[in-house]
Order: C-alpha cells, then sequence, then structure tokens
C-alpha cells in the first residue's frame, strides 16, 4: 500500500470554482447524425454547477455536425447555475433518462441510417454513464455504484 496516501480532489474537476470554459467531446459516434448529447444535459449540467455551488457562468463548448456544411463545428454557450433540475439529479437516474432521453431520437433505434447494434447499444450506455456521472456528484456516490443501480 502506498503511504501517505496521495491528496485526491474533493470537487467535481470538470467543475472547478477557479475554471471558466468547459470543453467536451462527442460522446458517441452517433453525433453526427442524432445531435449533441450535451445540449440536451444543459439543465442538468446547470443544476450541478448550483450543487457545487459555482456562482458564476462557464462557457461551453461542444462539437456538432452541420449538414450544410458537411463538417464538424463548435457550439458555445454560456451556462449559469441553476437549481431547477437537482431533484432529478437527487434521485433515481433512470427517471432523469425517461424525461430527456425516452421516446427522443437519442433513444429511438434511427431505422434512416446504417448502424449495427453494438454501436447502437454502446450509445445508449454512453448517455446512461454520462447520466450516472452527473447524478453521482450530486448523491455523493461513485458513478460506477449509481450505474449498476440503473442497469440492474
Amino acid at each position: 500500500m502506498v503511504k501517505p496516501l496521495p491528496k485526491s480532489l474533493s470537487i467535481f474537476p470538470r467543475f472547478s470554482a477557479d475554471d471558466r470554459d468547459q470543453v467536451y467531446g462527442g460522446p458517441t459516434a452517433l453525433v453526427k447524425y442524432l445531435g449533441p448529447i450535451h445540449e440536451v444535459l444543459k439543465p442538468l449540467r446547470a443544476a450541478l454547477m448550483h450543487h457545487l455551488e459555482i456562482n458564476h457562468e462557464k462557457l461551453e463548448k461542444w462539437p456538432y455536425w452541420d449538414p450544410e456544411e458537411a463538417s464538424v463545428k463548435w457550439h458555445e454557450e454560456l451556462i449559469s447555475p441553476n437549481p431547477a433540475e437537482i431533484y432529478l439529479l437527487k434521485g433515481d437516474p433512470i427517471t432523469v433518462f425517461n424525461k430527456y432521453f425516452k421516446n427522443t431520437v437519442y433513444d429511438t433505434y434511427p431505422e434512416d441510417i446504417n448502424i449495427s447494434e453494438i454501436n447502437w447499444k454502446n450509445h445508449l450506455f454512453t448517455i446512461k454513464v454520462m447520466v450516472c456521472d452527473l447524478c453521482a456528484h450530486v448523491q455523493g456516490k461513485r458513478m460506477t455504484d449509481v450505474l449498476k443501480d440503473f442497469v440492474d
């Protein structure tokens, strides 16, 4: 065992009060066809910011597909802390998933694009991981524990 134990963070590193910009990548290979998942999760990140007592705006950036130019572009938007959805993050991640993703393009198998079953399942799993990650930080749990409850 390592002694003394290394220092660890007591904050959610992606949302430290000192950092102003948040840059996200494309979480699944289907962003091109279905749209950016980060857009959908904005209210939940705003609730997490409120929970973490971050009281300033953050500039968020994420990639999206521009069909007119047939290229990847970067969306930039200021996000403010907002407690409106904190009750969801304190509860069951299935409820969060159902509110934001159930019966949307993000959880309905697209018949108009050629995608393998494994890529589709990876896409759904990625969304669940993103939801569980946000819930875990508010609930003070490990993300894997929240995810385990989600998929059981």
